[in-house]
């Protein structure tokens, strides 16, 4: 595992340069307009808690050893999204709306890549094995490492100019994140460890596979919310 953990750190490195992601943490940029992304965030915040409870998740096999503890990981992340309907509420996008219109919103071509984001992990959670799934969880807590960096820039500014603290977006959920058991020392030890012999290039597939959809994902955020959109 510590050559896919290492492939895993490259791919961070990459994403932290994605232009969406250097634009939400400028700090000369409006606080308020840099947040107009986040209604297109909805499909994957949502579809997170499924991908937890319905693809990573199988109590069946709780007495495998990398199970259990993949097990575990998704109690700590599978109820995150109420957060997010809080900064949604904060940041004045809660106003009523026509459900059609609503509908329409959710699956747009806006919104394709961070759908197909969604069903991609979804797709891969429910048919690997847990050392690959593993690989899986590792590859997405770390773009989610790169994605918050910039989230906490751009949550304290908003804060700072508006008075009004975000909590999926700001470091409520930081915290949360960085409590998880995966995410601890003697944890990381022992999955780098892991042997996955004839699965690396299974799993090196399957961090290439993340990484690529999520950046596909900051791609729409960017078309939608970045620079050329909010500061003409």
């Amino acid at each position: 595992m510590r050559s896919v953990l290492a492939h895993i750190a490259q791919h961070s490195e990459r994403l932290a340069r994605h232009p969406f992601l250097l634009g939400l943490a400028d700090s000369l940029r409006d606080p308020v307009r840099r947040m107009d992304f986040a209604p297109c965030f909805a499909p994957f915040v949502m579809g997170f808690a499924d991908i937890n409870t319905l693809g990573l998740r199988d109590e069946s096999a709780d007495d495998d050893p990398l199970q259990h503890l993949i097990n575990e990981h998704t109690r700590e992340d599978d109820h995150h999204w109420p957060l997010y309907l809080d900064d949604l509420a904060t940041l004045g996008l809660t106003t009523p709306a026509d459900p059609v219109d609503t509908i329409r919103a959710l699956w747009s071509e806006e919104t394709l890549r961070t759908r197909e984001a969604v069903y991609t992990i979804m797709d891969l959670a429910r048919t690997t094995t847990p050392p690959l799934r593993l690989a899986l969880v590792e590859a997405v807590e770390a773009t989610g490492a790169v994605l918050w960096d910039a989230f906490l820039k751009a949550a304290a500014d908003y804060t700072a100019a508006t008075g009004r603290p975000l909590r999926y977006f700001g470091g409520e959920h930081a915290a949360l994140e960085t409590g998880h058991a995966m995410g601890a020392d003697d944890i990381d030890r022992e999955l780098s460890g892991i042997d996955l012999g004839a699965d690396r290039p299974r799993a090196l597939t399957i961090t290439d596979t993340v990484f690529d959809r999520i950046s596909g994902m900051l791609d729409d955020f960017h078309a939608y919310g970045g620079p050329s959109r909010t500061e003409r």
